[in-house]
């Protein structure tokens, strides 16, 4: 089935997968959420700022498990306050969310 993306509006060829495919590519589909997030578009790239110059807390705020954690923005006008919390505390904090296939 020929479709169109929604982002750059080329014709493409949708693959039956489960979901149904509505840009040609995933950087489009990338570029597409940061045309309409930008605010949590900047909170990522002033963390990820952050992060690059100094290495990120390993321990899980809310639990205190050490690994790898996520930064979590509790509001995103406040880029910079953030809590580092692990995988599955901070998917208890977004449970509704749906991971979209790449």
């Amino acid at each position: 089935m020929v479709k169109e993306c929604l982002y750059c509006s080329r014709q493409f060829e949708a693959k039956k997968l489960g979901r149904p495919q509505k840009f040609c590519q995933p950087s489009c589909r990338g570029l597409h959420w940061k045309k309409r997030n930008p605010i949590k578009k900047r909170a990522h790239q002033a963390i990820h700022r952050i992060h690059r110059k100094k290495k990120p807390l390993q321990t899980c705020e809310q639990c205190g498990i050490n690994g790898r954690v996520q930064a979590h923005h509790p509001d995103y006008k406040k880029p910079k306050e953030v809590k580092h919390l692990c995988i599955s505390c901070h998917s208890a904090l977004h449970p509704k969310r749906k991971r979209m296939a790449v």
